[in-house]
């Protein structure tokens, strides 16, 4: 019959018959060919696969020996940098101790000759209630001297004054107050200045940013996790200069918020709290500075501008 298979198997015993359907047949020789075929396959996508491993494997060992090199590099960079950041922060540290002295040599000539003020000594009569001052001239001062508060949102830490230090244990005066906030939380500039220091400072600071806002007035950020500014830039009142963060001496993420005057560490809490509608308080507080002194300097730096653009402004600021 055509639809089906007679095998015969013959021996000394006999024949024997099997008979298949043919349908059977092809499934089966089907099946075969496709095992044979999906073997084939398979043997040349292993044989794919071992060699693309190989490439893969040397492109990895090509990128791990140049990431090795860039690492060396960085390193060798990294050095180099610290060995810069040690020999600016020796030659800051001396710079810092000159001005001592000068600032010493000032204070006994302002004692010997009478000089207008004396750093760290009030004169009598420094009061800002009983100083004549524009509205403009306080917008001045309160643009060129800081006050407010660098950072939003934080908690108050150590304040200014002797403490015991957190990390050495040792009881000694601590210059300025603690902010306490989150590592990247940013730090704003509290008045207009000019970046005179920006890197890592090895006195315990970490990484350190100081402003000269005029009128012998200074500010510095300590322990910052990042610096947005550089030396000799100019910034501006709210201007972002860094961020919080946990370098140098600390124990957590905060910022160490110094304000000075000719280098006189002061108080940085009146001058957080000053604003224009209280501008007469921070002489009530802080009574190191020669506020009458500066507001006379103000006011002929404001007629000196007046002459400049118009004889009629001139007479308009005298009044």
């Amino acid at each position: 019959m055509r639809d089906r298979l007679t095998i015969t198997v013959s021996n000394i015993h006999g024949a024997r018959q099997l008979t298949l359907h043919v349908a059977v047949v092809r499934v089966v020789v089907g099946v075969v060919l496709f095992a044979i075929l999906f073997l084939l396959a398979g043997l040349v996508l292993v044989s794919w696969l071992g060699k693309t491993v190989g490439t893969l494997q040397a492109e990895i060992a090509t990128y791990e020996t140049r990431k090795q090199a860039v690492i060396a590099d960085y390193q060798r960079a990294l050095e180099a940098q610290n060995q810069q950041v040690m020999e600016l922060s020796g030659l800051v540290d001396s710079k810092m101790g000159e001005i001592d002295q000068l600032q010493s040599a000032y204070s006994r000539l302002a004692g010997e000759f009478d000089l207008p003020f004396e750093v760290g000594k009030a004169l009598p009569g420094e009061r800002l209630d009983q100083v004549e001052i524009t509205l403009a001239e306080r917008r001045l001062l309160l643009g060129r001297i800081p006050n407010g508060y660098p950072v939003q949102e934080f908690r108050f830490g150590d304040g200014f004054g002797m403490r015991r230090h957190p990390v050495s244990g040792q009881r000694k005066h601590h210059n300025g107050v603690d902010l306490a906030a989150s590592t990247g939380t940013p730090v704003f500039a509290p008045a207009d200045g000019v970046v005179v220091y920006s890197g890592y400072h090895s006195g315990g600071y970490g990484n350190l940013v100081v402003l000269s806002h005029g009128y012998g007035f200074t500010s510095a950020y300590g322990h910052l996790s990042k610096m947005d500014v550089k030396v000799g830039e100019a910034v501006f009142r709210g201007q972002r200069i860094g961020g919080i963060g946990n370098t140098g001496t600390s124990t957590g993420p905060h910022l160490h918020y110094e304000v000075r005057f000719l280098d006189q560490p002061l108080n940085p809490r009146p001058f957080m709290d000053w604003n224009e509608r209280d501008f007469n308080a921070i002489a009530d507080k802080e009574r190191k500075v020669p506020w009458a002194s500066l507001v006379e300097m103000v006011h002929q730096e404001m007629l000196v501008m007046a002459r400049r653009s118009s004889p009629e402004d001139a007479a308009s600021a005298v009044n």
